[in-house]
């Protein structure tokens, strides 16, 4: 990776920690106040519109991966009349998926309460909520196209600081609401508007940085084609995935109850924790990502690419473990003990993160990679394998089983993606991976049961000490793993050489 793509990412990935541990004290904030406030009951409605809320956000997918995509190669070549080409065609593209949004939430509105189990609140009052939820997804995409720009040119740092300066005001705001008015329909028109003042920061900065934008400019019908089958493929692949994340709250709520929706909320809240962390430390590296791919050869990507695996490796080792020994006594501790779920849900559910973390990189490589077509069967299978899967041990297990149903989802799509991208972009044997990720997946599972036992064996009284105690046997547990088994690897002396470069007392070295 160039000194240039390097820096760029460690300052993206920066910005995105600090962000993060801001919007992790904002989140608890905000969750804390809404259960008081509001209870469990808004608490698990919020959380079911929020799932609901992402299938409708489908109608996006392929948009904001195909302007990142198509703006990779212009931006490095500084081809100012081609960004602006492709900016004002993705400026309406972002105004078509607006108007989809609002037109498919109306549309269901007068069917949602029929996913709505064991609440207490009217049909017209549930309707009226969930208009407010439709709302405020259409309000974040107007404008959505700025942030994707400064994405694809390695800028994500600043739309992390954007989002950072919004999110304190939401927070202060909605916390406010919530105490002066007890109603959770000014709640969320307070959300809806914050949601629009992100996108109109980032649409000021962005109109001052590139002022050739002001500009419109066509891009040529044949080229046009090009792009829009990138979306069609990009849509299939975004669809299925959402499939697997954001069906869950849904299957519980009809499977289940809607208060169980709730009640995995409030870990949810911890959980999301490490997926916005890990959202933000890939769109840091995302932008340098696409540049590498767009300009070096497959053989140096593919180098890069084990690089960067094993450090999400190590990143999701610390995190998943760590959540699951703490994630328990952090719920009783903020909540009380009667907000608790069954351990086996937090031991599947951190699995799941781990999974997740770890296939990141080979999802951003392909998408990078223009394998477009040939990656949407794949997206296909998994989302089928979702829903058949988690339906049927749902039914069986509850809530354990449709947990259990992502797990598999997610190791069959891997394990597809990781052979297309090898035999078709890199040209290389998959053997070594796939061998390298099944010690991934295997030592993750016997820290796991490292963790079961200690906590087993070792109950505390104060719960605060439980977590410190809990946390620190994680890391312990993590370090034989993650670190003297990888000592003599490439992989190992790359990630070490980074951090000691950028140490205050590091040697420093060009990366």
């Amino acid at each position: 990776m160039s000194k240039n793509r390097t820096d760029n990412t460690i300052k993206n990935i920066a910005a995105a920690l600090f962000v993060q541990l801001a919007i992790t004290v904002l989140s608890f904030v905000t969750r804390t106040a809404l259960i008081r406030v509001l209870g469990i009951q808004a608490a698990g409605l919020n959380g079911l519109f929020v799932e609901v809320i992402a299938i409708l956000s489908l109608t996006e997918m392929g948009v904001g991966s195909a302007i990142i995509y198509n703006l990779y190669k212009p931006l490095s070549e500084n081809d100012e009349k081609k960004v602006c080409q492709l900016m004002t065609l993705f400026r309406t593209a972002y105004n078509y998926v607006t108007l989809a949004v609002l037109v498919l939430g109306l549309l269901l509105t007068p069917f949602i309460q029929y996913l709505v189990k064991e609440v207490d609140y009217p049909v017209p009052y549930i309707q009226r909520v969930f208009v407010l939820f439709v709302l405020r997804v259409a309000a974040s995409y107007l404008l959505g196209d700025r942030s994707s720009l400064l994405i694809a040119d390695q800028k994500k740092y600043v739309t992390s600081l954007i989002t950072l300066g919004v999110r304190v005001v939401t927070a202060a705001a909605t916390v406010a609401v919530l105490y002066l008015t007890r109603n959770f329909m000014v709640y969320l028109w307070v959300q809806i508007l914050c949601s629009l003042g992100n996108n109109l920061a980032a649409a000021v900065y962005v109109r001052k940085e590139y002022p050739y934008l002001r500009k419109d400019r066509s891009l040529p019908k044949s080229e046009r084609a090009g792009v829009f089958k990138n979306i069609k493929y990009l849509f299939v692949d975004s669809l299925a995935w959402k499939i697997v994340e954001s069906t869950d709250n849904i299957l519980i709520s009809v499977l289940v109850s809607t208060l169980q929706v709730g009640y995995y909320s409030n870990y949810n809240v911890l959980f999301g924790i490490i997926r916005q962390l890990r959202t933000q430390v890939m769109g840091g590296i995302a932008g340098s990502l696409g540049n590498l791919l767009a300009t070096e050869e497959p053989k140096h990507c593919e180098k890069v690419l084990n690089r960067m695996n094993y450090i999400f490796y190590v990143l999701g080792f610390l995190l998943c473990l760590g959540m699951f020994a703490c994630v328990d006594p952090v719920v009783q501790l903020w909540l009380g003990e009667d907000f608790l779920l069954p351990r086996v849900v937090s031991l599947v559910c951190c699995l799941n993160l781990f999974l997740d973390i770890c296939r990141m990189a080979v999802w951003k490589a392909l998408a990078a990679s223009g394998l477009f077509r040939e990656n949407k069967n794949i997206s296909i299978i998994g989302g089928a394998t979702n829903l058949v899967v988690s339906v049927i041990l749902g039914m069986k297990l509850g809530m354990v089983g449709i947990f259990l149903g992502t797990t598999v989802t997610t190791l069959v799509q891997l394990t597809l993606k990781v052979k297309l991208l090898y035999r078709e972009f890199f040209h290389l044997p998959v053997r070594k991976f796939v061998t390298r990720f099944c010690y991934y997946l295997l030592s993750f599972l016997a820290g796991e049961a490292g963790i079961l036992w200690f906590m087993s064996a070792v109950r505390l009284d104060n719960l605060f000490l439980q977590v410190l105690a809990n946390g620190t046997a994680a890391v312990a547990l993590s370090i034989p793993f993650c670190v003297l088994v990888f000592l003599n690897t490439e992989e190992f002396r790359y990630a070490l050489g980074l951090v000691r470069a950028r140490l205050p007392f590091g040697k420093g070295r060009k990366q």
